[in-house]
């Protein structure tokens, strides 16, 4: 071992996020976000909090876009309906750890989602 280096003692960990979800992206601090194939929405995923659906609209079948999160982990971006029942894209910041603003957005997308 080379002067000045120090052994790792951590090691790898594992989390199986099941079969319906399929992650895009991860930030800087360990916040996952992908597809959930199982709503046609998107997901957020953290060690403390487990995966949650967000809404959105995810590309497969139509139109819609990949989750995306900032290397912070401060903004998470994709794609929704706004009140009109227009298809756009948005970006929302993420408060706290797991972001509990995205959850409310991701009920409202969800609810949009249902009436267009």
């Amino acid at each position: 071992m080379a002067a000045g280096a120090a052994a790792s003692s951590a090691s790898a960990q594992f989390w199986d996020l099941g079969s319906n979800y399929l992650s895009n992206q991860i930030s800087d601090t360990g916040v996952v976000v992908g597809d959930n194939n199982a709503t046609g929405t998107y997901f957020m995923w953290s060690a403390g909090a487990g995966a949650m659906d967000i809404g959105g609209v995810i590309a497969v079948n139509g139109p819609g876009g990949v989750a995306s999160i900032s290397r912070d982990g401060q903004w998470f971006t994709g794609w929704g309906f706004n009140a009109g029942g227009q298809l756009t894209s948005f970006a929302v910041s993420v408060p706290g750890p797991a972001g509990a603003s995205v959850l409310a957005l991701g009920g409202l997308l969800a609810a949009r989602r249902r009436r267009g």
